[in-house]
């Protein structure tokens, strides 16, 4: 188990931290490719995941979002 979550950047994540992620595959509706920027609301136990609501135009539930899905926005 991982102690600290990172980022794909290998940057540390927390939550709290404003993260940029793409939506998955099956939320894409036709060219709208758009990245999206969130929130992290809390992690899984093993640190290799994290629950991400969205703060973009578009209103998806929080979702769930691997270390190579997202970058800490600084």
């Amino acid at each position: 188990m991982q102690s600290k979550m990172k980022d794909l950047l290998g940057n540390d994540i927390k939550v709290g931290d404003k993260i940029a992620f793409l939506p998955r595959k099956e939320n894409y509706r036709g060219f709208q490719y758009n990245i999206q920027y969130g929130m992290v609301t809390k992690m899984t136990l093993d640190k290799t995941a994290a629950y991400c609501k969205s703060l973009s135009e578009y209103d998806y539930p929080e979702l769930l979002r691997y270390t190579h899905q997202i970058i800490k926005l600084s």
